[in-house]
């Protein structure tokens, strides 16, 4: 049956966003640090190359990655879109990030190249996206096991981002 848009059911439970924050305790236990925006530093050592879309672009312009003599993917293929959460991170060396929704990988391998951090934790609260993230970074990264994970620059974990304690511990948290 055709409803009208102007007759859309549930449209009588709607709340304006500022009516929605209006039913809050405006004293919280909690408190909220609103810090200043910045302008986004673009890391020197970050090459970044992307595809036009649209009719003259296309995703599938794009070769497959081919393996590099040490035996790792040539490029990880993600829309641009998903530089910016990385960039805005604002990392500087020695940054121990924790990336709460990490798989498949690409944020986390983007952050790598900044050759910002000292250590990511890449956690994701589904074991089958963890394996994922697993298999992405021994694509990508030479020498996954020895050279990433017994060194302790990489930790791939599989929690539920609300049980994570140690939130304090990292310099920078990605969610996204």
């Amino acid at each position: 049956e055709f409803i009208p848009t102007s007759k859309i059911k549930g449209r009588e439970d709607f709340i304006h966003e500022s009516a929605y924050y209006k039913m809050f305790d405006t004293k919280a236990s909690f408190t909220v640090k609103i810090e200043k925006e910045y302008d986004i530093n673009f890391p020197e050592h970050l090459n970044v190359y992307c595809y036009e879309s649209g009719p003259r672009g296309k995703l599938g312009d794009y070769d497959s990655p081919k393996k590099c003599s040490t035996g790792v993917l040539n490029y990880y293929l993600m829309d641009g879109g998903s530089l910016f959460p990385v960039l805005a991170l604002n990392l500087k060396p020695g940054c121990k990030v924790l990336d709460l929704c990490a798989s498949p990988g690409g944020k986390s391998l983007l952050a790598l190249q900044t050759l910002y951090p000292d250590c990511i934790v890449a956690n994701d609260v589904s074991w089958s996206r963890v394996k994922k993230l697993e298999e992405v970074f021994n694509l990508f990264l030479y020498d996954y096991n020895e050279r990433w994970i017994k060194t302790g620059r990489i930790r791939v974990t599989n929690e539920d981002a609300r049980d994570i304690t140690g939130a304090d511990n990292y310099d920078r948290i990605l969610v996204s």
